[in-house]
């Protein structure tokens, strides 16, 4: 009889949580349990998987990242939004489409020159990868007077920046592997 108790308090605990969260109460949970399901299994509810929970079972990443990521925010370009930095180097990515970014860095090599790198990356939601083809590297010198002369080093250079659903991310260049051993660190546009 204590355990019929217990079973009927749980089942209506978790109909209570579940209306609570706009669950609703499962079917399981309306009913009197029959003497033979007194366990924990009898009122799970049975419901068949959303479209949000089959795209993050459904996760094809060589990287293997923890399964607490697969949630649908870390899936967004715009979850990653904003600046990142490691050392001299910022990496800014301000996103244009769903699935299209402008990317840009600047490298401070000395107070009179930096690099700049423009690109625009293209978001794979499944490898958490920002690939581009178009990058643009540009030698910027600063003169004394505060004239600036500007050299474009290569134009169409190939890489992708390796991002993390905690906002660390890592980037690949294959130009002049600029980016090899970097982590950057995150900071939101504000």
């Amino acid at each position: 009889m204590k355990n019929k108790m217990i079973c009927i308090v749980l089942a209506l605990a978790l109909a209570a949580g579940l209306s609570a969260c706009g669950q609703g109460v499962p079917e399981a949970a309306q009913t009197t349990l029959p003497d033979a399901q007194t366990s924990a299994e009898a009122i799970a509810p049975t419901a068949e998987p959303t479209e949000a929970t089959a795209a993050q079972s459904t996760v094809s990443d060589t990287t293997t990242l923890p399964p607490e990521y697969a949630g649908d925010a870390t899936r967004t370009l715009a979850y990653y939004a904003g600046i990142y930095g490691a050392g001299r180097c910022t990496v800014r990515i301000e996103p244009v489409s769903d699935s299209e970014a402008k990317v840009s860095i600047v490298w401070g090599d000395s107070a009179f020159e930096a690099y700049e790198w423009e690109m625009t990356g293209y978001f794979n939601p499944d490898t958490y990868r920002l690939t581009y083809s178009d990058c643009v590297k540009t030698d910027v010198v600063f003169a004394e007077d505060g004239s600036e002369t500007r050299t474009v080093l290569y134009e169409n250079g190939v890489g992708r920046f390796q991002l993390q659903p905690d906002h660390s991310m890592e980037w690949q260049d294959e130009q002049d592997n600029a980016g090899e051993d970097m982590e950057f660190a995150y900071s939101p546009v504000s």
